[in-house]
């Protein structure tokens, strides 16, 4: 596999992976099943130094897989890895953060949520804006930040300070950001678990 590599500018590209197929009798037990799936929506998340090999992957990940997805994921998951570490020791980089997020087939998100006419808010500044339909530019922007803004009508649960670890962070409190709509209103979810657990025992949920 060969990895473009990212040239420093004003722009970045994706970088594009297609798994190599394994032909070895030795790698046959890493060639991926057509038929697997998830069976429960959940994600996994993984921050430290490159995983090189399956014996590297942390315990929880394991529990993870076996309760939602109905088969392995290391055929797919490991040759990916490969080219990850490949282009990321490339730039002499040797730590890295991984979400895997398995989620069932859904049409939830076919409807049409929102459009560009709406009322927004500037996630840093809450400035209001008002949509027209048109492209906005945001010029003058940092580095170290990301344009993000949120639509009116929604409450949005943050953390109100931030950690080093996901252990700390569970013990901040929680902080509601109100974005009202045109209509003077606004609504939001908010759920809360222990954070580890797989199968939850006890969980709040706010409407």
């Amino acid at each position: 596999m060969k990895a473009e590599r990212v040239s420093p500018g004003l722009s970045f590209k994706f970088l594009g992976y297609e798994p190599q197929v394994r032909t070895t009798q030795v790698e046959s037990a890493f060639t991926p099943k057509p038929d697997l799936h998830v069976t429960q929506n959940a994600f996994w998340s993984y921050c430290g130094p490159l995983l090189t090999a399956s014996e590297d992957l942390p315990p929880n990940f394991h529990e993870w897989a076996s309760a939602a997805l109905s088969g392995s994921l290391l055929p797919r998951l490991i040759p990916f890895l490969e080219f990850v570490n490949e282009v990321l020791r490339e730039h002499e980089l040797d730590h890295y953060w991984l979400t895997i997020r398995a989620t069932k087939a859904t049409s939830e998100f076919d409807k049409p949520r929102w459009h560009t006419d709406d009322v927004f808010y500037d996630w840093y500044t809450h400035t209001r804006v008002e949509g027209t339909g048109a492209s906005i530019t945001v010029s003058d922007v940092p580095w170290t930040r990301i344009p993000l803004f949120l639509r009116g009508g929604v409450v949005f649960p943050v953390r109100a300070e931030s950690a080093l670890t996901t252990t700390a962070l569970r013990t901040k409190p929680f902080e509601l950001i109100v974005a009202v709509g045109r209509d003077g209103r606004a609504s939001g979810s908010l759920h809360v678990d222990d954070g580890i657990s797989i199968v939850q025992r006890r969980i709040t949920e706010l409407k």
